[in-house]
C-alpha cells in the first residue's frame, strides 16, 4: 500500500490495526526505530514498526503489512506557503467564533467482530461473514451499517444514526477458511 504521506499513513495503520497501542519504549531502543505496540490482552504480538520511509503492521496471526509514504518531492512555492499560512489563521479564528448549527447528541462507539470458521454453530454469522468477504469496500461499510441498526433494534437501543469509521477489516486464522471481520461503529442515540 502507498500513500503520500506519514499522517496518511498513520491514518491506515489505524483503520487497519485491530486495538489501541502505544509505544514499546525497550522494544524502540533495541530496534533504533519507534516500535508501538498493541494494549489489549492477547494481542502481545500485533505491532506497528515506524521505519520511516513506511510503517510496518505485524500481526499476531502472521500477516505483515507495509504502508509506503511517497511524498511529493516538489517543495511548496513560497505564495503557497503563505496561503497555508493564511488558511491556517482563517480557520482558526472562524473556529473561535464558530458554533453548531445542530444541538449535540449522545453517541457511543461499538466494536464488532464477525467471525467465519470451520467450528462455529451459528449460521447467520458465517452467513453474514461469506457476505462480507465477497464484497468490496462500499459494500463492506452498508452490510455493517445493516448488521448494527438490526443488532441496536434487538438490544433495545433507540439509534438515530450510524457511521462506520473502521470499515469491516478481514484477519486470517492459521486454519484455511477461517477468518473474522472487526469493524467499529458510532451510534447516535435517538432523542
Amino acid at each position: 500500500m502507498k500513500v503520500m504521506s506519514m499522517k496518511e499513513a498513520w491514518r491506515k495503520a489505524n483503520e487497519i490495526f485491530p486495538t489501541d497501542y502505544e509505544q514499546d519504549a525497550k522494544c524502540s531502543e533495541r530496534a533504533g526505530y519507534p516500535v508501538y505496540r498493541s494494549t489489549a490482552e492477547g494481542h502481545y504480538y500485533d505491532y506497528i514498526c515506524d521505519l520511516g520511509d513506511r510503517l510496518e503492521i505485524n500481526l499476531s496471526n502472521g500477516d505483515t503489512l507495509n504502508i509506503w509514504v511517497e511524498a511529493d518531492t516538489d517543495e511548496p512555492t513560497e505564495e503557497e506557503v503563505k496561503q497555508m499560512v493564511a488558511d491556517t489563521k482563517a480557520a482558526e479564528e472562524a473556529g473561535k467564533r464558530g458554533f453548531s448549527h445542530l444541538d449535540p447528541k449522545p453517541a457511543t462507539i461499538y466494536s464488532f467482530c464477525v467471525m467465519h470458521t470451520d467450528y462455529g454453530t451459528d449460521k447467520a454469522m458465517h452467513d453474514f461473514a461469506e457476505a462480507l468477504n465477497r464484497s468490496d469496500d462500499s459494500m463492506k461499510v452498508r452490510l455493517a451499517s445493516d448488521y448494527i441498526s438490526a443488532w441496536c433494534d434487538a438490544s433495545g437501543i433507540p439509534w438515530g444514526s450510524i457511521e462506520i469509521f473502521h470499515k469491516p477489516y478481514k484477519y486470517e486464522h492459521h486454519n484455511k477458511g477461517n477468518y473474522h471481520f472487526v469493524f467499529d461503529a458510532v451510534v447516535t442515540i435517538r432523542v
